[in-house]
């Protein structure tokens, strides 16, 4: 097999698995017929063996699927008439083949899987300053994919055997939980290709279980064993990710009918986690914590402002909360002569490969993975269904070295004394997906932010070097607890040696200190480029309200002079009212009383042409003469009568009016009218009436 090729494709082929399993759903075997009726749609003759199947899976999508497995899919084929069987060999009925085309599922796949690859190229070489191989990248990110499968996975897809002792190992595993977290938060496209990814790479798993089309049967007869780290992060003290991802797990181990507990034993290790962290908040200084501390927890209480007295309180009361959460506290086993390990080579395998900083943990794992052992009468089991117990840990560690001591068969045909917690996962969620969908997503984010903590070996070395520095003096008491506390220190840690223990030298502290200061130095950059805009835009936001203020303060001076206008005008509208009417009343009253005079002057002159006797004649002369009378003064003096007359009307209409606004303000003054002065005329123009 050539591994240049088999890299990207088998890759390839976990996003057509997925995609199959999302389009049809049937069956795990059902899941891998598209991908046998391509290879062999792809071979060079019609008849072929079930050798020859296997090697053109592996050549088309770098998978290694096991006889028994190609067998049995091809036994589905044979089902859908996509082969015969005969003597061995299959026949290839070409017409059904094309029917299962994949061409369109393979592009779509490839695109995704090299744009996923050409961002890790890119991330590593921004952030780490590396400049891996398009291969090496995508051979990275295959280990990384396939280990959240089960672990034979992996080797069938590298072409090697099976060793159960090499678990992510690769050089790039740090770096490629900080490109999951990156992708989490700021590329959601290619996050969503991962997550189908490793969704194939749990579906392509079953297939290397034991009796693969019975994947559905349920766990009566098996008891899930909890180790304190995974405890630490179902309490929530890891990150809500990975509590999400372990209270899923937990629920879906119930569904399926199996039982959840812990050892007390390791109830006692967790509460003493919890209760020295505690005092490690409580007497946080420079000299006081000790070199035992457990980072995670510690760090998690400082960026959350969980106190002591809460980690106090709730450790006391941890069986309750176990017992609410489904979990049974079980006393650990007594020991039995027939069933007892040589413990003392345990102890050494767990230190060798864990490499623990104090022997507490140590001796708690011991117990733990020989509980299992007696649980299980000594005897190997082959299905998880009737396996008795299993310890569960996301310690990579610990599995390792329990799969070493205990000699686990390299065919994977075994289950574990101890089983890392997504490896258990994807077991059992290929039980029943749809009980939890959302598992393998929840699972990557909680292991890429688990990734970001350094290990036993690397962690204590770190602890060690900051200590003899110390002592000779090498840095103040502020680069201590730098050094000792600050997050970004461990991040720098982390950066500087990718996880690796190995690579780690007394100059590594040097470095990481530097890198930390850079880090709150650039903090501090974009905390004051954050206050400037904030200042900038408040300042803006200042401006702006100024000036709606002034305009509003416009508009209300605008308002108030309209108003004052409007209350000037009421108060001079009456009086002109009143003047025009006095006016109008001295006129009619003036004029009506000249025009009668005129009438009867005239009617008296015409009447002076009869002859009238007595009083009569007296009348008519008299009218006579005045006119004749008024006639001579006007011509004389020149005065009009219409003269006379509008001086009399305007003397008429002044004492009129002076009578009127007299009135008017007795009115007003009296308190007869409301809402303000009244116009004293119901009349629209106001023109009519007298001003009496």
């Amino acid at each position: 097999m050539n591994s240049s090729t088999a890299v990207p494709q088998a890759m390839v082929a976990f996003a057509v698995l997925t995609a199959n399993w999302e389009e049809y759903g049937v069956s795990y075997t059902h899941n891998f017929l598209p991908l046998i009726a391509h290879c062999l749609s792809v071979g060079r003759s019609d008849v072929v063996s079930e050798t020859q199947v296997q090697s053109l899976m592996s050549l088309e999508f770098g998978i290694l699927l096991p006889r028994h497995v190609i067998k049995t899919i091809l036994r589905r084929a044979a089902k859908e008439d996509l082969v015969t069987r005969s003597n061995n060999v299959y026949r290839i009925h070409t017409k059904r083949i094309a029917s299962y085309d994949l061409g369109s599922k393979r592009a779509d796949a490839s695109r995704a899987i090299q744009a996923l690859s050409d961002s890790f190229i890119e991330f590593l070489r921004q952030e780490f300053n590396l400049e891996p191989s398009p291969l090496e990248a995508e051979t990275a990110l295959l280990n990384y994919v396939a280990d959240r499968g089960i672990p034979i996975l992996r080797a069938s897809i590298r072409g090697e055997s099976f060793q159960p002792v090499v678990l992510s190992e690769d050089q790039y595993e740090y770096a490629i939980g900080q490109f999951v977290a990156h992708l989490f938060e700021r590329d959601p496209e290619n996050f969503r290709s991962l997550e189908i990814a490793v969704k194939g790479s749990m579906l392509a798993s079953a297939m290397y279980l034991p009796n693969p089309g019975t994947q559905s049967r349920r766990i009566r007869d098996l008891t899930v064993f909890l180790d304190t780290p995974f405890l630490i992060g179902l309490l929530g003290y890891s990150g809500q990710a990975p509590k999400e991802a372990a209270t899923e797990l937990l629920d879906l181990i119930a569904r399926l009918g199996g039982r959840l507990s812990v050892y007390d034993h390791t109830l006692t290790e967790t509460k003493n986690v919890m209760t020295s962290s505690a005092g490690q908040l409580r007497f946080l200084s420079r000299k006081t914590a000790s070199l035992n501390a457990y980072p995670p927890l510690v760090e998690y209480c400082i960026q959350n402002g969980i106190s002591s007295t809460e980690l106090d309180v709730r450790s006391e009361r941890l069986a309750e909360e176990f017992k609410d959460l489904g979990i049974a506290v079980e006393e650990t086993p007594e020991l039995m002569a027939e069933l007892s390990v040589d413990e003392v080579r345990l102890e050494d395998t767990l230190q060798r490969i864990v490499g623990y900083r104090f022997e507490g943990a140590r001796l708690n794992d011991v117990p733990s993975l020989t509980a299992i052992y007696r649980a299980r009468r000594g005897t190997d089991r082959r299905e998880l269904e009737t396996a008795k117990a299993i310890f569960t840990t996301p310690n990579t560690s610990v599995v390792r070295a329990s799969r070493e001591f205990f000699g686990e068969s390299p065919r994977g045909d075994q289950v574990p004394i101890c089983a890392l917690d997504h490896e258990l996962g994807t077991i059992a969620w290929l039980k029943q997906p749809l009980f939890a969908p959302d598992l393998p997503r929840k699972q990557l984010i909680a292991d890429c932010y688990a990734n970001s903590f350094p290990g036993e070996q690397l962690w204590g070395r770190y602890l060690e070097q900051i200590e003899h520095l110390d002592a000779q003096g090498s840095f103040s008491d502020e680069d201590y607890f730098t050094l000792r506390y600050d997050v970004e220190a461990r991040r720098a840690l982390m950066h500087d040696t990718l996880g690796d223990a190995d690579v780690f030298t007394s100059g590594t502290i040097e470095e990481v200190l530097k890198r930390a200061r850079e880090a709150h130095q650039a903090e501090l950059r974009e905390e004051l480029s954050r206050t400037k805009e904030a200042s900038e835009v408040s300042a803006r936001e200042t401006s702006a309200v100024r000036k709606h203020l002034a305009e509003v303060e416009t508009q209300h001076e605008e308002e108030r002079r309209r108003l004052q206008a409007e209350v000037e005008r009421s108060k001079v509208e009456p009086l002109r009212v009143l003047q025009l009417r006095s006016s109008r009343f001295a006129g009619r009253v003036v004029y009506g009383v000249m025009w009668t005079t005129f009438g009867l002057l005239l009617i008296a002159s015409l009447l002076s042409t009869f002859s009238w006797d007595g009083p009569w004649k007296i009348a008519v002369g008299a009218g006579t003469a005045l006119l004749a009378v008024l006639g001579v003064i006007n011509l004389y003096f020149g005065h009009r009568i219409r003269d006379w007359a509008d001086s009399l009307q305007e003397e008429l209409a002044e004492w009129s009016h002076g009578r009127a606004v007299e009135k008017y303000q007795q009115q007003v003054t009296g308190g007869t009218g409301s809402g303000g002065p009244k116009t004293p005329n119901n009349d629209s123009d106001g023109t009519s009436g007298s001003p009496e």
